[in-house]
């Protein structure tokens, strides 16, 4: 059942994320190598075994990426262009992997719980290199998730492709500022 409230008015920064993601995730589909299971909008069974996929609505996805995914996350506080990459990739790889990417991109240990500290370290890093860095974090993560995983490597190219895609989102938005 798909039955719950909409919040009507989101951040700016949440919709200039969700653009992006939109465009990357599509509708439906439920390939036998994804782990995820039947996926809509980039919502997945395995995550909301409680939810018909098949008949979630852009609105209703919208709705459960804020929060769920923005609110819960550290995409609030992470800077323009980064929190596009970071929140894409909380969307992509789970927000304890994005958490990570963002850690490792700052200086911090990568332990997944973005704190204080890993905040300090973030406000030092130039926004702008911290986008692309999280790109090329996630870029390694893929890579080595299909050498551990060969089932998964059929989605690398798609993986690759949505990186050098959000990578032109973010140079095309920085061009615009």
């Amino acid at each position: 059942m798909n039955d719950f409230k909409i919040t009507p008015d989101k951040s700016a920064e949440f919709e200039t994320a969700m653009k992006f993601v939109r465009e990357a995730e599509g509708g439906y589909y439920n390939h036998k190598n994804d782990p995820g299971g039947e996926t809509m909008f980039g919502l997945t069974k395995r995550d909301y075994p409680l939810l018909d996929i098949k008949n979630l609505t852009r609105e209703q996805a919208d709705e459960i990426f804020w929060q769920d995914y923005w609110l819960k996350s550290a995409a609030p506080q992470v800077p323009f262009p980064a929190y596009i990459s970071y929140f894409d990739s909380c969307v992509n790889t789970g927000r304890t992997q994005a958490n990570k990417f963002l850690q490792r991109c700052v200086g911090a240990t990568a332990d997944g719980i973005v704190g204080p500290y890993t905040r300090s370290l973030m406000a030092k890093k130039n926004p702008k290199d911290l986008a692309f860095d999280i790109i090329d974090q996630r870029q390694t993560f893929y890579e080595n998730l299909c050498e551990k995983r060969p089932k998964l490597a059929v989605f690398k190219k798609g993986w690759t492709n949505r990186n050098n895609n959000l990578r032109k989102y973010i140079k095309d938005l920085l061009a615009k500022a």
